[in-house]
This record gives structure tokens, sequence and C-alpha cells, in this order.
């Protein structure tokens, strides 16, 4: 078990938790959108640190820094795979609004934005807003294929169970897109 007792040093509220995962989906995602990081969490404003996420399951949630990171996978260190990133310019206050008010809704496994349901990039994509109210991070086509441009077998019967074709080519979110925004700064903590 992990000894975070509060947020570690360096943490801002609104900070991006990018998170390497194992097995299944985690594996087809960051097959498919060529990085590590299959999930993405918003670090919250609490002195002990919580995470708003979105997750099969559960939905969009609000869970505690060391539940968030006991759910990483780990490296040869044993200490969480998770990295930092801050988004320069936004206002907290906003976020949190818009974060506490899709608090609830259901996972989306189809990964289509526009939907009562939300994933864990989109609700990054939906919380982060300009003073207009346009999303700071753009939507990209959504890819399920692997290196050799086929649809992995994974997302094949992922939809397939799912009843609706993949919807490969779509404009979406993922949390490899995410973090290779230029405007993201990578913050050196390690937990």
């Amino acid at each position: 078990m992990l000894a975070v007792a509060c947020r570690p040093a360096g943490l801002a509220p609104g900070d991006l938790l990018f998170q390497v995962g194992e097995g299944g989906m985690t594996d087809a995602i960051e097959a498919s959108t060529g990085g590590d990081f299959s999930h993405v969490g918003i670090l919250d404003d609490s002195p002990f640190g919580g995470v708003w996420e979105a997750v099969p399951g559960a939905g969009v949630r609000h869970v505690s820094l060391r539940q968030f990171l006991e759910e990483s996978a780990l490296d040869g260190d044993g200490r969480p795979m998770v990295t930092v990133f801050r988004v320069p310019s936004f206002s907290w206050e906003d976020v949190k609004r818009r974060v506490q008010a899709l608090e609830g809704r259901p996972y989306d496994p189809a990964f289509m934005p526009g939907d009562e349901a939300v994933y864990c990039s989109e609700l990054v994509y939906e919380c982060y807003r300009d003073s207009l109210g346009a999303p700071l991070f753009g939507a990209v086509p959504m890819r399920f294929s692997g290196p050799d441009g086929h649809v992995l077998e994974y997302w094949t019967s992922h939809y397939e169970k799912l009843g609706l074709p993949v919807p490969e080519g779509k404009p979406g979110t993922n949390p490899n897109d995410l973090s290779r925004t230029p405007f993201l700064v990578r913050i050196p903590v390690k937990f």
C-alpha cells in the first residue's frame, strides 16, 4: 500500500495525472494510440489530494490520490507509473464546477463524445475551456488500429459486444494525444 498522506509538494489543483495501466483495454488503448498512457485524471484542490476520473463500472467519480496511484502499473522500483502535466492557463474554479456537474455520469465504453456517458480523456476535454467556453484541448481522429493499419482484435470484439461499428477516424480524445498537447508543462513528481 502506498503511503500518500497528503498531496505531494509541487502538485497543484487541476494538474493532469496520466496513468500507465496493465492488461485488456489498457493494452489496446496504448497500442492503438501510440503511447504509454491508458488513463488520465484531474487532481483536485483538497490538501490530501483527490482525483476526478471516469472509469468503467463507476463512471465519473472522485477518488483519493492514494486509490488512483494504487490502480496504476508499477515501475521496477515499485512506484506508480503516473506522469503529471500542468495546464498553464485555466480557471480552477471553472474546471471544478464542470467536473462536479459531471460527477455520477456513466462511463462511455463506446468512446463517443457528445452523449450522457463520459470516458476519461473526454472528462478532461469537457472540463478545460477558455474564457469563451471553447475547449482548450482539440479533438483528434480516434484510432483503434495497430501499426499495421488494421483494427486491433480487442477493439473489433469490444465493439461487436456493444453492437456498434468501430468508430475509427471519428473525432474524439485519448490520454496519449492529450499528453502531447504542446502547451502542457511536465511536472517532475515521483510518487
